[in-house]
């Protein structure tokens, strides 16, 4: 468990998700990783395909594109860039099937080099998130927050460089594992 949660540490914790979470929820959380290692030009994902795990870079490079240009805004740190993107290591995309099921890839990834990536079942997230009354109870208000539309899943999508401009002045508090933190609503949708 120590050896899992050592190896995914420098990456999975800057997911914002996991960040406050506790130690003993996030070393549990490590066992669960899938390691896959793609050879350049394999493809990762593709667009249309339904989302059913949490994809993080290891190590390498991965191309990322969609049909929908529109599609790559949440993953934008400045929304007037054009084109396709690239993640490189500490990325991470798939986070809404955390939150949904049957939702659908936005987006295609295809390896530009040999990458390996960590990967989290939403089921085995869920499954061990249930042990934590407090991981559930946190993840169950931010679910709900989502639906009500007071935050966005897009808030947690990895931004391809910067933190994106301030747009908007308003924000709410959201307390993630019993610390609080400031956060902007999206007037983008998500997914």
């Amino acid at each position: 468990r120590e050896l899992a949660l050592e190896l995914l540490s420098s990456i999975v914790l800057r997911f914002p998700l996991f960040r406050s979470a506790p130690y003993s929820f996030v070393a549990e959380l490590a066992t669960t990783f899938a390691w896959i290692l793609c050879m350049s030009g394999d493809s990762v994902v593709e667009e249309g395909h339904i989302v059913e795990e949490a994809h993080f870079v290891m190590h390498g490079r991965l191309h990322i594109d969609s049909t929908r240009p529109e599609n790559l805004l949440k993953h934008r740190a400045r929304i007037m860039e054009e084109g396709p993107l690239e993640f490189g290591v500490g990325a991470w995309f798939g986070e809404a099937c955390l939150f949904r099921s049957g939702i659908t890839h936005k987006l295609s990834a295809t390896a530009l080099v040999d990458t390996e990536m960590a990967t989290l079942q939403a089921s085995q997230y869920h499954r061990i998130a249930e042990k934590y009354p407090r991981v559930a109870e946190q993840h169950k208000n931010l679910g709900k927050a989502v639906e009500e539309k007071r935050a966005s899943i897009q808030q947690l999508a990895y931004k391809a460089s910067g933190p994106l401009p301030k747009a908007s002045t308003s924000s709410f508090r959201i307390s993630l594992y019993g610390r609080d933190s400031r956060v902007r609503p999206s007037a983008t949708p998500t997914a």
